[in-house]
């Protein structure tokens, strides 16, 4: 591997995280108290999606090319209204008691699941610009991406942690407010 392998890897992986970065953030913004486990659970299961997905792309290129062409252009609708969905689903939460709110991370490892997916789709696409690579070239290159989102999920919720302490505001909204604007801004993407 060249340096410039790595940094090249680095910048994708930069690219890739914007989305898991700020999903990560909307949840620290949602849930101010959030515990260093569950940010690590988070943040963990973020760069381990983009850690997978490219590979994914990769092997689903050279076994099942055809039936990913056809499902491609669907993509970012699928990634966007499922973030939408998540952000109504945080602005309604946060209408309710504190009592009754249950929280974005811990009301389910499904919901997890699918914002780690819903964020990193893209990085199937990854997966078909790196299919000459042989297959170890592909796994440190799926690496590197998953761990830089990984870090940059982690720094962006210490940041908001920070951020928030000093602030006094209405969170849940803004978290809701921000995933919307994610999968809105994933979708406008399409025509552009």
């Amino acid at each position: 591997m060249t340096f410039e392998f790595v940094l090249y890897n680095i910048i994708l992986g930069a690219g890739l995280a914007m989305d898991a970065l700020g999903v990560s953030v909307a949840n620290a913004v949602y849930n101010p108290k959030i515990k260093l486990g569950q940010v690590l659970i988070m943040t963990g299961c973020f760069g381990l999606f983009q850690f997978i997905m490219p590979l994914a792309g990769w092997l689903c290129v050279r076994t099942v090319v055809n039936f990913l062409s056809a499902i491609h252009p669907f993509i970012p609708w699928i990634a966007g209204i499922v973030l939408i969905l998540l952000g109504l689903k945080v602005i309604l939460e946060s209408r309710k008691e504190d009592k009754e709110k249950q929280g974005v991370i811990c009301s389910s490892i499904g919901i997890l699941f699918f914002m780690a997916l819903a964020t990193s789709i893209d990085a199937l696409s990854v997966g078909f610009t790196i299919a000459d690579y042989d297959f170890l070239v592909a796994f440190f290159s799926s690496l590197i991406i998953g761990l830089v989102t990984f870090s940059i999920c982690l720094f962006g919720v210490a940041l908001v942690k920070k951020s928030l302490r000093i602030m006094n505001f209405k969170a849940e909204l803004l978290g809701g407010i921000i995933l919307i604007a994610i999968g809105i801004l994933g979708i406008i993407r399409i025509f552009f």
